[in-house]
């Protein structure tokens, strides 16, 4: 197996401080799931769907050390914005192939598109070596859409898949009949919502950002600007009360999960229909991943509208077959925003970062620890595929609660100097001298 050069955790903007406390706390996570298991030439390798934020350097390192990444797919929006990272990735020794989208949507000619079997197949035994397993460490569900086709092209050479993204996850909840091989998830896993907390404050920092530099307003200006928020579940809700406690008022929801929606006014947000968000609405958060706003609810919006998404351009908004059906015409564009005439009426609307997840826009991602903690559980459940699959059955599943909560005993140690369990002797806060 080919090694990885010594990991660069540093790129062009970070110090490298917080990467290099994640790349330690992840090195203790393998070690204690690895129970002393050496990756070797019979280790399944690893096909891995990834963003290339700054923050994501130590887990990609991580992996790279848990056995051979054949094919590291960076994600289409942080590729695009952030070049420098996939440089320092590939610097490394990690074998990118920013080659391969997750659609034919975009028009990218020359490229693998992974919603084609026959693309996939051959991608797949172009990187994976001849009769060796492979692992499918999934970032979005991009695999879902050929799964049947790869379970029945590779059988028992697919160990399974592991999913990190809510979007993912109902996309392989949808395959439960057929599904031969494990599919583990940490989307709705407990230990994901610190980080989910964090990304709607990212985006909530974002939105503020934008507003600041365009218009010269902020999220906080009563009587200025309505805030809609379409989708009231992790990440719109968390989205919602970031922006509550900047100091935004009147903030409107709407979700189709009634049950959700009713939760709303106890946290001071006023549930309504998506008609109304469209229609009153000067930012609009679109946070379902199931491409809530169709072409009628833009010829609804005010013009000079904002809209922006917890997501991507291709899961919430569709923003190609948007522009093909003419709902949406391009008119100007820049680092921020991408400015688009409404069919329609002729009205604008600015999307931020063109459609891409808010904090696109910022080079860490969510620069806070608390996204080390279900990217530990990622990082263990993949262990656990690679060491011992036949612990998972069929279908959608996730790890166990004690590996749960082991990995957040040692995340307070690491990062809170708590010494839980096994003694303060072995907390962060002893071994660095913190008090």
């Amino acid at each position: 197996m080919t090694q990885p050069k010594q990991p660069i955790l540093t790129s062009k903007y970070l110090n490298g401080r917080i990467n290099k406390e994640g790349y330690d706390f992840f090195k203790d996570v393998v070690a204690e799931f690895s129970n002393g298991h050496k990756p070797s030439a019979n280790t399944p390798v690893f096909i891995c769907v990834t963003h290339a934020y700054e923050g994501s350097l130590p887990m990609i390192h991580t992996v790279a050390n848990m056995g051979e990444i054949v094919a590291l797919i960076p994600k289409n929006s942080t590729k695009t914005q952030y070049p420098h990272v996939v440089d320092v990735l590939k610097q490394s020794g990690i074998k990118v192939r920013d080659d391969v989208v997750k659609s034919k949507s975009g028009g990218e000619e020359g490229k693998t598109h992974l919603d084609n079997p026959a693309e996939v197949i051959k991608f797949i035994k172009d990187v994976v070596p001849e009769g060796r397993r492979f692992i499918l460490m999934d970032h979005g569900g991009y695999f879902a859409p050929t799964l049947t086709e790869i379970q029945n092209e590779f059988q028992d050479r697919l160990v399974g898949v592991s999913e990190f993204t809510d979007n993912g996850h109902k996309r392989y909840e949808k395959l439960a009949v057929g599904v031969t091989c494990p599919i583990v998830s940490v989307a709705h896993s407990k230990l994901k919502r610190p980080a989910d907390k964090e990304a709607g404050e990212a985006v909530a920092h974002a939105i503020d950002h934008v507003l600041r530099h365009t218009e010269g307003l902020k999220a906080k200006n009563p009587g200025m600007l309505k805030i809609g928020i379409i989708g009231y579940g992790r990440l719109g809700s968390a989205a919602a009360k970031q922006l509550k406690s900047r100091g935004a008022e009147g903030i409107l929801v709407t979700d189709t999960d009634y049950i959700n929606l009713a939760n709303a006014p106890s946290s001071g947000f006023i549930p309504t229909t998506i008609d109304d968000i469209v229609e009153k609405c000067d930012v609009i958060i679109s946070a379902t991943g199931a491409k809530a706003l169709k072409p009628y609810h833009y010829a609804k919006m005010k013009d000079g509208a904002y809209i922006a998404t917890v997501t991507s351009p291709d899961d919430e908004l569709d923003i190609e077959r948007l522009k093909e059906g003419g709902t949406l015409v391009a008119d100007t564009a820049n680092h921020l925003t991408a400015t688009y005439k409404i069919g329609a009426t002729g009205k604008k609307v600015h999307i931020i970062a063109n459609g891409e997840s808010a904090n696109t826009l910022m080079p860490a991602g969510i620069g806070d620890p608390t996204l080390f903690l279900p990217e530990a559980e990622y990082l263990a459940a993949n262990i656990k595929l690679r060491d011992r699959p036949n612990n998972f059955v069929n279908g959608i599943q996730e790890i166990g609660k004690p590996d749960k909560n082991n990995i957040a005993r040692m995340w307070l140690e690491h990062f809170h100097g708590v010494g839980l369990e096994h003694g303060a002797s072995g907390s962060r806060a002893n071994r660095t001298g913190r008090q």
